[in-house]
């Protein structure tokens, strides 16, 4: 009796994680792995995702690709070395923050984002929820939508 090849995939707020396991006794090598992405980066921006390798404890090359030709990164793949219960994180780095893009405004700080780039470009509203006790949160994207 031969087990199933198994793919899991579970995503959470900064990336995913992908499962891959197979029989020992298959002796499985050089295995073409592959997943779909978060639409968050350009192919000149594949720097922003890695592929943490959990089993090894390493960083994997991979190779991105953008399906769908809308210019931003829909599918990476890389290749496993061998099967048994493998295990791969893929993560996305924060664009455009550093210490620079902290404000400090009278007694709460932000982050300040560049609206004009990718993926603050499309932001209807940016609001820090725990600078202070006020009933009002302020927006900081520049688009004007406070509550309380």
């Amino acid at each position: 009796m031969t087990k199933k090849n198994l793919l899991f995939r579970v995503e959470n707020a900064n990336g995913k994680e992908v499962t891959i396991s197979a029989a020992d006794e298959l002796n499985y090598t050089d295995i073409l792995a592959y997943t779909d992405v978060y639409e968050k980066y350009t192919l000149a921006q594949k720097d922003n995702i890695q592929l943490y390798w959990q089993n090894n404890g390493s960083y994997v090359s991979f190779d991105a690709y953008d399906l769908n030709n809308n210019s931003l990164i829909d599918y990476i793949e890389w290749i496993v070395p061998h099967l048994s219960n493998q295990t791969y994180e893929i993560t996305f780095s924060a664009v455009n923050m550093t210490l620079s893009n902290i404000i400090v405004d009278n007694s709460y700080s932000h982050l300040e984002v560049d609206s004009s780039s990718s993926p603050y470009n499309s932001l209807v509203g940016y609001w820090n929820f725990d600078i202070d006790n006020s009933s009002t949160a302020f927006d900081m994207s520049g688009s004007g939508n406070d509550g309380s």
